[in-house]
């Protein structure tokens, strides 16, 4: 700990008996976290030191709230400060605003409207007259510079659905029609398209992305808006079902390895005994003969011997993703009085290549036995003859 600036006094020791075992391996930089070096200059007295983890120096600067939200900023090349400082802006994505461009050398001014930030807008409007746009606006822009123009809104936080007459009120009012203003029609349609409209519970969203990040914010993060968005998708559209908690991790000591995450998928998609449902027993079943290290290597698959039985101790066999294949689609065929459970069976027994025995039953119109024998008697003839 001397390495990172501790001292005997250091309130590392309290750290250590209060914190539950995931804030502590934080703290001490455990599993992937590393050592943060400071080099910002808003906080002083800390500029230049080096700390166990990232969220160790958060807790100094009391900021450890906001841990994973700087993380992930700083994971994007933010600035160093700005990533701590920064407040997170909340778009209401269901909503907009109405501002006005004043082109101060001709007194010129242009009415608009945006979802987003009315800044964010204008330098749009700055890259669009870069491109040699004919718009009333970027020829402006262009003949007397971005730093010509005042920035001004007029209304803020309007519901989108009167945003568009909002606008042609003001664009009347001010008389920025053209050739008074740059406006180049009388306004009322809003260029913010986000996708298909979608009603949940009497409230209207202008796509399901927005009501997802709009229905995430009202848990406060606690539903993330990906998953609300899947579930709308899936055709869920009561709130209630919408803000239903996700799933927690297993606590299980194994959750998350390969082995753990093949039985929760049979545990999803199909019908194990009594047994089988306890992951450890499942565990010590399937590995009673080989090793989970002999069955990837292999790429081997879990299948049943009867397919008309649920997953047992006795109901189950390792196998590779073609026995699979082929016990499920495969065409059964008798050779000899033996069963087969496809061609490609039968050439592997008879040590013919398969493709020669598929050719042999397609080309002489003969059954799969009768193509066997055919081949097996023309290399008998080819052997004798050398």
């Amino acid at each position: 700990m001397k390495k990172y600036g501790f001292k005997h006094d250091e309130s590392i020791v309290v750290f250590a008996a209060t914190f539950i075992n995931v804030e502590w391996a934080r703290v001490i930089g455990s599993g992937k976290a590393r050592p943060f070096h400071y080099t910002g200059k808003h906080f002083k007295a800390f500029t230049g030191r080096t700390f166990c983890s990232l969220y160790h120096f958060l807790i100094k600067v009391q900021l450890q709230v906001r841990f994973k939200l700087i993380r992930s900023r700083l994971k994007q090349k933010w600035p160093l400060d700005r990533a701590l400082l920064e407040e997170k802006r909340e778009a209401n994505r269901n909503a907009g605003s109405v501002y006005c461009l004043t082109c101060n050398p001709s007194q010129k001014r242009y009415v608009g409207i945006t979802c987003g930030s009315i800044n964010s807008r204008f330098k749009e409007h700055v890259r669009e007259a870069s491109t040699n746009s004919t718009r009333l606006i970027a020829s402006e822009i262009r003949q007397f510079g971005a730093e010509s123009f005042g920035v001004k809104p007029l209304a803020l936080n309007v519901p989108i659905d009167s945003l568009g007459e909002l606008e042609r009120v003001y664009i009347a009012k001010l008389n920025t029609l053209r050739p008074f203003g740059l406006n180049a029609n009388r306004g009322g349609q809003v260029s913010y398209t986000a996708g298909k409209q979608i009603k949940i519970e009497g409230e209207t969203f202008e796509s399901i992305t927005i009501a997802s990040e709009i229905i995430s914010a009202k848990t406060e993060g606690a539903v993330p808006a990906y998953i609300i968005e899947s579930r709308i998708r899936s055709g869920k559209v009561k709130l209630g079902e919408l803000i239903k908690p996700c799933r927690r991790a297993s606590k299980h000591s194994e959750a998350g390895t390969p082995l753990f995450r093949r039985h929760k998928d049979l545990l999803k998609r199909k019908t194990l005994d009594e047994r089988w449902k306890v992951y450890d027993l499942f565990k010590a079943d399937v590995l009673e003969n080989i090793s989970f290290k002999d069955v990837e290597a292999k790429r081997l698959v879990l299948a049943k011997k009867d397919s008309n039985q649920p997953y047992s101790k006795q109901n189950f066999e390792w196998v590779s993703k073609l026995e699979v294949t082929v016990k499920r689609c495969g065409k059964k065929c008798v050779v000899d009085g033996h069963l087969y459970a496809s061609v490609e069976a039968v050439a592997r027994f008879f040590e013919i290549p398969a493709s020669s025995l598929r050719y042999e039953i397609k080309n002489s119109s003969k059954s799969v036995e009768g193509a066997v024998f055919a081949i097996l008697e023309r290399r008998t003839k080819i052997t004798r003859s050398k």
